[in-house]
């Protein structure tokens, strides 16, 4: 299998291995064994669940979490926007509505639906309850945006929306857990090295709109014509070309490991490009 997730490496399937005594053995008392401990209670299912929560879903967030550590499972959190959105739609309809996506995920994941919809009346009382606090926890930016956890509750990777059907996004999820340590090593690096400069990209633009907007205004009270003040603001951002061609020396010089050239990549052309347009504009 060769298509992986972003920075996700190739590797061969793995198969999910386990091993259980039976109920005689493990209760079978030795010389030398401990009292028995009292089991764990167990999950109650929660009896109601929101109208827009797809089939096979969960929508309790806590309850899924109990259910992953008991199974092992890691869990696939989708935050949606069930009535509003149109890739989260999309999402739904071309991948979550399949039995053929549900029966080939759920013996690895439990499957978790975050619904933020305008109408709050499709959600559970949990949900309506929990969902826009939850959704601020995980810090989403973006509807469709899916968070994957492993079975201790630590992140592993984010994705979301992607094209292909339900086999190409079961494989997709798959690939995700069998491959797991590796994934969490190169984000380690990708936050130590590359989202600095992602960071200062992303400060560079807000500092220049800001000088940009603020150079506009002044313009247009002093009596400039729209034109005039346009002019004005390319001249400003011209002003930031060294410091966004430093940014780009920096993104091209810096050393990572090969699965993380694209990313690298991408936001060097990203800063390529907007470097090119101002020098267009002049």
């Amino acid at each position: 299998m060769k298509r992986m997730f972003n920075v996700v490496i190739t590797a061969a399937a793995v198969a999910a291995l386990g091993c259980s005594r039976s109920e005689a053995e493990a209760s079978a008392p030795t010389e030398t064994s401990e009292p028995a401990k009292a089991s764990a209670p167990a999950l109650v299912e929660p009896t109601e669940k929101g109208q827009s929560t797809p089939v096979g879903f969960l929508d309790n967030l806590d309850y899924a979490r109990q259910r992953a550590a008991a199974s092992g499972k890691f869990l696939f959190i989708c935050f949606s926007g069930s009535d509003w959105c149109g890739w989260c739609k999309k999402l739904e309809q071309e991948v979550f509505a399949h039995q053929e996506f549900l029966s080939a995920v759920t013996t690895d994941y439990e499957l978790v639906f975050i619904d933020n919809p305008m109408d709050k009346g499709v959600l559970s009382e949990y949900g309506m309850a929990h969902n826009g606090e939850i959704t601020q926890q995980f810090k989403i930016r973006g509807f469709p945006s899916a968070v994957i956890l492993d079975a201790q509750g630590e992140e592993v990777t984010r994705t979301g929306y992607r094209e292909g059907g339900p086999k190409a996004y079961a494989e997709h999820l798959l690939e995700i857990k069998a491959n797991a340590d590796e994934i969490r090593k190169l984000n380690r690096i990708y936050a130590e090295k590359l989202q600095p400069l992602v960071d200062r990209r992303e400060a560079l633009m807000r500092e220049l709109n800001q000088a940009c907007s603020e150079f506009q205004r002044k313009a247009m009270t002093a009596g400039r014509t729209e034109a005039e003040a346009r002019d004005d603001s390319v001249a400003v951002a011209v002003d930031f070309l060294p410091r966004f061609e430093q940014l780009l020396t920096d993104t091209r010089e810096l050393d990572l490991p090969e699965r993380l050239h694209g990313a690298r990549e991408g936001l060097a052309a990203a800063i390529a490009d907007f470097i090119e347009k101002v020098k267009a504009a002049q």
